[in-house]
């Protein structure tokens, strides 16, 4: 009896032990494999940010601009310049030297943190950047009338992509005092890229997308690439925007799609690339937002978003701290889980908070109830309905390929788009509603007011409030008060109402008043 009470308390100690030692290698394991996450996500980054010379196809420079015998260097780059008169060939010599000057700008602010020498390095770069575009300029020629503009351009577009990559990492690595000069820099970068592609290429989006693919990067790559794209559409002339518009739409559904076919530890590694990544956060924000509504039949996604989306905004609220600008006032838990942020900027660039906007398109249209006259069909006709009167329409289906829509003042069809991809272009339809952008907008069969987000009461100008009211248009004025008749200015007329101060309109002055004046 003895015997076996004593056998059976050893088993229970064994057991015990075993328990406790599968609990310990169980919860190495947790720690070993966040540290591997963190660990492979640092890597994807410097494949995606860290452009090296090798990268650029260039030998290593070994004199720097810091170097007295800099100038001699500088001497052989003009000789070759000018000994080389075909213009292709000189636009690629152009390309090569601003190549080198990257990566010698790179190894100044990685051997020194004089802002006065890092300044000096971006400057060289930013004039060969200008000798690039100027160069270009003398070819005459388009892609589809010389095949070897095609093979310059596959060789820009990589090293342009490249250069952008790495210009944001070097932002984060700079003194403040040289923090601009660098910025300066990478914004001259982009919007020369834009111009020489849009003189050269017929075809922007084949272009880019094809050297997009072809570029070495991270299973993440397409984040990076959505942030340039976003700069780049930003910078280029007005005919170009929608080939980067197009190039931005797939780019979003190649991310999307591999979301979706990640396991759920790429998804988590997926969040710590994010929050390592350099760029402009409000830009990293913006592409999330834009996730988020791609993938909304994807919850267990989504709430990796959201928690990226908040270290994202707690990175803002720091950086603005920094840079002296007004605390940003602290959000709630689950704040905008269901719709998109916008960061609010006062007139110095601030941003002081953070905007909940729900966009019009994801608004259930069985609960909106309109009261207004709107255009809708009437069975397969797109007229103007107004539901305040008794009307009724036959119940015929209306065209499947086509949308009732409001123009001008009249009911239009236009073609119905296949799918609208959540692109961050925001309108502000007349029914006082924000749309993701002009496709959404159309297919609600909503006209555009104006473009950007729909203001608040607050925020719109006097013209803008009027309208808002119903008025067909409005005008400040102002008047003074006890001054000399030859002073005085006309109050709102007979046929006006002053509805008083907008953002525009303001008031009261010295010496007098002043206010928005609405007119039917």
């Amino acid at each position: 009896m003895f015997y076996s009470t004593k056998l059976s308390i050893i088993a229970l100690i064994v057991c015990f032990l075993g328990v406790g030692l599968m609990l310990s290698v169980s919860a190495q394991d947790a720690i070993l494999s966040e540290t591997d996450i963190t660990a492979a996500a640092v890597m994807d980054v410097t494949l995606d940010e860290d452009t090296s010379a090798q990268d650029l196809g260039i030998k290593e420079p070994r004199i720097l601009s810091d170097s007295p015998f800099y100038f001699f260097k500088e001497i052989g780059r003009e000789i070759q310049s000018f000994i080389t008169f075909n213009p292709i060939k000189k636009a690629e010599l152009k390309q090569r030297f601003a190549d080198e000057k990257l990566i010698e700008m790179k190894k100044i602010i990685k051997k020194t943190k004089n802002p006065e020498l890092i300044k000096k390095a971006a400057e060289n770069y930013k004039k060969e950047l200008e000798k690039v575009e100027e160069v270009t300029e003398k070819i005459k020629e388009k892609v589809s009338e010389n095949p070897k503009i095609g093979a310059f351009l596959d060789k820009f577009t990589k090293h342009q992509l490249l250069h952008q990559n790495l210009l944001q990492k070097l932002e984060t690595q700079v003194p403040v005092q040289a923090f601009e000069k660098i910025k300066e820099a990478r914004q001259k970068q982009i919007e020369k890229f834009g111009q020489v592609m849009n003189r050269l290429e017929d075809k922007i989006q084949e272009r880019l997308e094809k050297n997009m693919e072809e570029m070495k990067g991270s299973k993440y790559k397409d984040f990076k690439n959505l942030e340039i794209l976003k700069e780049l559409e930003e910078k280029i002339p007005e005919q170009a925007k929608e080939a980067i518009r197009k190039t931005r739409e797939n780019s979003l559904k190649r991310l999307k799609g591999d979301l979706e076919k990640m396991s759920p530890k790429d998804q988590k590694k997926f969040g710590e690339y994010i929050d390592r990544i350099s760029g402009e956060k409000e830009k990293h924000l913006e592409i999330l937002e834009n996730l988020k509504s791609e993938l909304k039949e994807k919850p267990e996604i989504i709430e990796k978003i959201l928690q990226s989306r908040e270290k994202i905004l707690k990175k803002i609220k720091e950086r603005e701290k920094k840079i002296s600008c007004p605390q940003i006032s602290t959000w709630a838990p689950d704040f905008c889980k269901d719709g998109r942020i916008i960061p609010r900027k006062d007139e110095k660039g601030c941003i002081v908070s953070f905007r909940c906007i729900l966009p019009g398109e994801i608004e259930i249209p069985k609960i909106q109830v309109l009261k207004e006259p709107h255009c809708d069909w009437c069975g397969d006709a797109c007229v103007k309905i107004n539901p305040r009167h008794d009307f009724s329409c036959p119940t015929v289906e209306p065209p499947a390929d086509l949308i009732c829509t409001e123009k001008n003042g009249k009911c239009i069809t236009k073609e119905k788009p296949e799918v609208c991809i959540m692109l961050w272009d925001p309108v502000c339809g007349k029914n006082g509603k924000t749309y993701s952008n002009t496709c959404f907008a159309e297919v609600a069969g909503v006209e555009i007011d104006y473009k950007g987000v729909c203001k608040s009461k607050e925020e719109l100008i006097c013209e803008q409030k009027c309208k808002s009211l119903g008025y067909n248009t409005g005008i400040c004025r102002n008047w003074a008060t006890g001054l000399h008749p030859k002073y005085q200015v006309e109050k709102c007329k007979n046929d006006e109402i002053n509805i008083g101060y907008t953002v525009d309109c303001r008031g009261p002055r010295v010496g007098g008043n002043s206010g928005c004046c609405c007119k039917k």
